[in-house]
């Protein structure tokens, strides 16, 4: 089966740290874009709220190697990433039915959501490195101390 795993983050920073990087980058803007919206536009607030929650279950799952924390996150991001991949093919079956006016503006948003796939992607990829690598290094520990005696 063919996992999509990666042991370095940007081929210079370990997987753990790189981790504890993303969780404290999606924390961050999350809570500057939260308390940057308007108070009349709460509504608009929830995306940000679930980028703080996936932030601090990263954090505190890689921090106090908890691997349920971290699938969490991957579930989470999982999810999300559906509903972007989702208009991104809508722009796709739409582009080539559409008026040339319009057209300028569905390339700039084909544009601008397949950058963010990606990018989200490779996010994705590192969740999921991480939680790996924390479940191989808790199965390992739980075989490799002191021999039981009979």
């Amino acid at each position: 089966m063919f996992e999509m795993i990666v042991s370095n983050i940007c081929c210079c920073i370990d997987l753990r740290s790189g981790g504890i990087i993303v969780g404290c980058v999606e924390a961050i803007y999350s809570c500057y874009s939260l308390f940057s919206i308007p108070l009349d536009k709460n509504l608009y607030g929830l995306p940000f709220v679930i980028g703080i929650i996936i932030g601090v279950c990263l954090l505190y799952g890689i921090i106090g190697n908890r691997p349920s924390y971290v699938s969490f996150c991957i579930y989470v991001t999982g999810i999300l990433l559906i509903l972007v991949y989702t208009p991104l093919v809508l722009l796709l079956t739409y582009l080539p039915f559409s008026e040339k006016e319009k057209a300028a503006d569905i390339k700039r948003g084909l544009n601008t959501c397949s950058i963010c796939s990606v990018i989200l992607t490779y996010i994705w990829i590192v969740k999921y490195s991480v939680y790996k690598k924390m479940k191989e290094n808790a199965s390992g520990l739980a075989f490799s101390g002191v021999a039981l005696s009979v």
